[in-house]
């Protein structure tokens, strides 16, 4: 170990700590977009939407995904890039129904590429 840099332990409790953050700030945005989803609230819905994709894909940073799952895992993240996608083309045609029902499909996305990530964590 150099003067100046963590050793290992360290380093690994830091990931530890900022992948907890971001399981939780997942969690936390899905809660937010299902309660914005059952009140049928389009702004917060995008809102939540792209709050919980963003912390979920903060957790992708954080995991190594073994290469045998790497097929998987490029079509978890895409169900969920594309669920928002979606989304946002509902919330531009100004399509309230659109918005509610894609917005639950992105928080099921998001909710299963989360519980995916989990299986990865060491």
């Amino acid at each position: 170990m150099t003067p100046g840099q963590p050793a290992a332990s360290e380093q690994l409790l830091r990931k530890e700590m900022a992948l907890l953050t971001a399981e939780f700030a997942t969690e936390q945005a899905l809660v937010s977009l299902r309660q914005a989803v059952r009140d049928g609230r389009t702004a917060d819905i995008a809102q939540w939407a792209a709050l919980a994709t963003e912390a979920v894909m903060e957790a992708v940073r954080l995991v190594e995904v073994p290469a045998e799952s790497a097929g998987a895992f490029t079509t978890s993240r895409d169900l969920v890039i594309n669920a928002l996608d979606v989304m946002a083309k509902a919330v531009e045609a100004d399509d309230a129904d659109g918005v509610v029902s894609r917005g639950e499909l992105v928080g099921d996305a998001v909710a299963n590429f989360a519980v995916f990530l989990k299986g990865f964590q060491s």
